[in-house]
């Protein structure tokens, strides 16, 4: 998307808006009345025509309010106007003139940039005006977008200059010469990446990260996982962290089990330990929750994670998901669970088992009837001994061997009861 109004130095603009009303005549004061706040409905025949009228005021804000309105709605009618005003106005409007001639697709855009940066240097802006290269860098963005890739080492010749400050606007540029001029892409992708690394303020870290997340996808996945942990802006972490779940759903798990307890802001914590347990929700992941809970001390933090560990249940699979997928699963979570000491007694085990593996041998010969029969018996079987463990504890009696946890009966009965949805009801 273009970028319509340029960044000029807010403060360089009051003050040449201060210089220029002191020639303001009445007439023109009164015209801002008239302009009236910014309206989102398309203007009538007669209000495009006062905005074209309204760029031959003398009132600097008058005038930029004018442009501003023209290129929201698109009236090209001013066209000619603004061709006709170019080289008759303060560089800081040929600026805008150009930009909005570009925006609203001036065939005259093109010849009005080239010229632009042949006269850049013999013009002296007047206050709130930016400098004859930085001039010529906004005219290359127009030349670059149109085809014209000639003044393009310019645009590094800001960033060089202004190091170790960052000129946005220049570095806006990076972006489209990656994907436009091939004989600076590699450049461009350079700059970008120094940018991400080393620019000063959070904004041009970001949009440079941003650019290169669009430019080259999960190329920049080693970026990613450096800049989700290295940056010190909470902001570009989280924003790393989302692309990671979209590049690397998978892998990016046993990262997050370390980073849970590096971030350092309490919030990203507790967003880890959210997507740990609702995106994922294995029984590694949720132990991993349990121990961060135990580990924070962040009051809000702990408290969240508490109350979310209590109410998790897991995640409902997939409806795409078939139904040996989700017997597989349930055999796999069972053995999760019995490993971290949340179901005990090697015969109940086997037990469980048993009815997992009839489960398995039915839904191979394709009955799905008696498939849900042995799951049915299986979760009838944790429900009971949960149960009775739940009951023990209350009556402060020592566990029997024969148990199941809180934390086992939620990924033993709620997955089964996924099973069992997706099989045949019995009569």
């Amino acid at each position: 998307m273009r970028t319509f109004l340029l960044g000029f130095s807010f403060v360089g603009l009051i003050l040449f808006s201060q210089e220029v009303l002191s020639q303001t005549t009445p007439k023109d004061s009164l015209r801002t009345i008239y302009l009236g706040p910014v309206r989102r409905d398309p203007p009538t025949p007669e209000e495009r025509q006062q905005y074209i009228g309204y760029l031959d005021s003398t009132d600097v804000t008058f005038a930029f309010d004018a442009i501003q309105r023209i290129g929201e709605h698109g009236i090209t009618e001013a066209i000619p106007k603004l061709e006709e005003l170019f080289w008759k106005r303060e560089p800081l409007y040929q600026d805008h003139y150009l930009r909005l001639l570009w925006k609203l697709g001036a065939p005259s855009a093109l010849s009005f940039a080239r010229a632009l940066i042949d006269s850049a240097d013999a013009q002296k802006p007047r206050l709130g005006g930016v400098d004859p290269l930085h001039r010529k860098v906004l005219a290359t963005e127009v030349l670059v977008d149109l085809g014209d890739f000639s003044t393009v080492p310019l645009v590094f010749e800001l960033l060089r200059r202004e190091k170790p400050r960052v000129q946005s606007d220049a570095r806006r540029i990076l972006r489209p010469i990656a994907q436009k001029v091939s004989l600076y892409a590699d450049s461009a992708r350079t700059e970008l990446l120094r940018l991400v690394r080393e620019g000063p303020q959070r904004d041009d870290r970001f949009l440079s990260l941003i650019d290169l997340v669009e430019l080259y996808g999960n190329r920049m996945i080693e970026l990613l996982f450096e800049r989700a942990v290295d940056d010190t802006n909470f902001v570009i972490r989280r924003f790393a962290f989302n692309k990671l779940l979209i590049f690397e759903p998978l892998t990016i798990k046993q990262f997050l089990y370390k980073r849970i307890f590096d971030e350092p802001a309490w919030s990203f914590r507790s967003t880890i330990a959210d997507t740990l347990l609702y995106r994922y929700g294995t029984p590694q992941d949720y132990r991993v929750v349990q121990e961060y809970q135990q580990w924070e001390t962040q009051p809000t933090a702990k408290s969240l994670t508490g109350f979310r560990l209590r109410d998790f249940k897991p995640p409902v699979p997939s409806l795409i998901t078939p139904v040996s997928v989700l017997l597989d699963s349930l055999i796999s979570y069972k053995h999760q669970v019995a490993a971290l000491g949340w179901l005990g007694d090697k015969n109940f085990v086997n037990e469980l088992d048993n009815h997992l593996e009839n489960a398995q041998n039915h839904l191979v010969r394709g009955d799905s009837v008696n498939c849900g029969k042995e799951v049915e018996k299986f979760q009838e079987k944790v429900q009971k001994e949960y149960d009775k463990t739940i009951d023990d504890q209350k009556k402060n009696k020592p566990r029997d061997k024969r148990f199941v946890t809180v934390e086992g009966w939620k990924f033993l009965y709620y997955h089964a009861q996924y099973l069992l949805d997706r099989l045949p009801k019995r009569r």
